[in-house]
């Protein structure tokens, strides 16, 4: 056991599982294409049931990550777990869309094995495509020489911002980044665990460390940082001083489709949600409701259903904008999340603002910062709601009960 604070029997149990649940997953996929053998690829894209495809490779990928995560727990050999690494890499040639696994453990851990890098041009095309946002991403893919065409300029997570911080003094002064990056994980990864706890390893932070070539013989023997496998190899150069090196991101400014939203929708959001509406209007029903990922939340039957209630497009932009980071979205049990609340706020410049709930009608809270000045109740038939007192959380939670 590399993590003895785990109980064997527990992770074993979840180990089992995933692995299960991938050979359950490479059946169903296997079958599908059986009873389609005789179909192409473009003819079977039109099949109804054709999108489960893809979402189960993402399925399969998430569940590799969680796999060698729980093996690395237990204490397997690290060759083994090398090649569950290389399995892993292999389904990414078979996604259409990322729409589950977050990509970043997967470059982490290519850094460490030193392997599958060819692979991430995949990822960086899959990551481009959609323009999805990720600095952490982008900043591993550049110290492994490779770029992307898009660039993010967010985190997908904000206990990203300290691998950037780490990153950052890393390029100036490799003694005291070493320091820490020991202080960081000594203090933050030190919580009680409870008793169905399965390991949790910091793969990027080791990932960072290598690339560094940082001194963290202090953690050793720390829970939570791999550091049998940040030292398997040391064959491979990074290119650690193009790390952070980004070109200056400009804007397209307006919403020509409903020039009313420019008010509550900062100067970065104004062109997707631009497209959006252009979209809305002229790409098929089919290629919308997938373009858009409406599958994750509602039938395509229902979908044409409501499609001609404003309220729908409302909700498709609210979503997209809370994926977008614009908007903080959590669950009613996750009042947690609102601890992120701040960093929502600096879309406006040096306008006064005020934070509202967009009223979605559904398990699901929108918290975004708009203008002060802003006197719109709502968009598409969704309420926008003004919200006091957003610092007391059970105030807040009060509030929406």
């Amino acid at each position: 056991m590399r993590d003895t604070r785990c109980k064997r029997e527990v992770v074993e149990k979840e180990l089992n599982y995933k692995i299960q649940e991938v050979e359950s997953d490479f059946k169903g996929i296997n079958n599908f294409f059986e009873k389609y053998k005789g179909c192409t690829k473009e003819e079977m894209s039109k099949i109804e049931t054709f999108h489960v495809i893809n979402r189960t490779f993402n399925s399969i990928i998430e569940s590799k990550l969680k796999i060698i995560s729980y093996k690395y727990t237990l204490g397997f050999d690290l060759s083994e777990l090398h090649k569950e690494y290389l399995e892993l890499i292999e389904q990414i040639d078979n996604v259409e869309s990322i729409t589950s696994f977050f990509p970043f453990n997967i470059i982490a851990l290519g850094i460490l094995f030193e392997d599958g890098i060819e692979s991430f041009e995949k990822l960086i095309a899959l990551m481009d495509k959609r323009e999805k946002h990720d600095l952490l991403f982008d900043y591993l893919i550049n110290g492994c020489g490779l770029k992307r065409e898009f660039n993010s300029d967010i985190f997908v997570d904000r206990d990203f911002k300290f691998s950037k911080e780490l990153i950052e003094l890393a390029q100036k002064d490799r003694e005291q980044a070493s320091k820490k990056l020991v202080h960081h994980v000594k203090t933050y990864w030190n919580e009680p665990i409870e008793d169905d706890y399965k390991g949790y390893w910091l793969w990027v932070y080791a990932a960072i460390s290598k690339m560094f070539k940082l001194d963290d013989s202090k953690l050793k023997d720390y829970p939570d940082y791999p550091y049998e496998l940040a030292h398997y190899k040391n064959e491979m150069e990074f290119t650690t001083e193009k790390m952070l090196d980004f070109p200056k991101e400009t804007y397209k400014k307006g919403i020509p489709e409903y020039k009313r939203l420019e008010k509550i929708i900062p100067v970065k959001f104004h062109e997707i949600t631009n497209n959006l509406l252009v979209d809305f209007k002229t790409l098929s029903d089919e290629d919308f409701y997938y373009d858009y990922g409406l599958i994750d939340w509602i039938d395509y039957d229902d979908y044409i259903e409501q499609k001609k209630r404003p309220e729908l497009l409302g909700r498709v932009l609210i979503r997209l904008l809370s994926k977008e980071n614009y908007i903080l979205a959590f669950e009613v049990d996750e009042f947690d999340r609102l601890e992120d609340i701040d960093e929502y706020k600096n879309f406006w410049g040096r306008k006064k603002i005020k934070p509202v709930c967009f009223s979605m009608n559904e398990d699901c809270y929108y918290i975004a910062y708009i203008p002060k000045s802003s006197k719109i109740k709502s968009i598409f038939n969704i309420d926008i709601i003004d919200v006091e007192d957003i610092e007391d959380f059970e105030g807040y939670e009060e509030y929406f009960e």
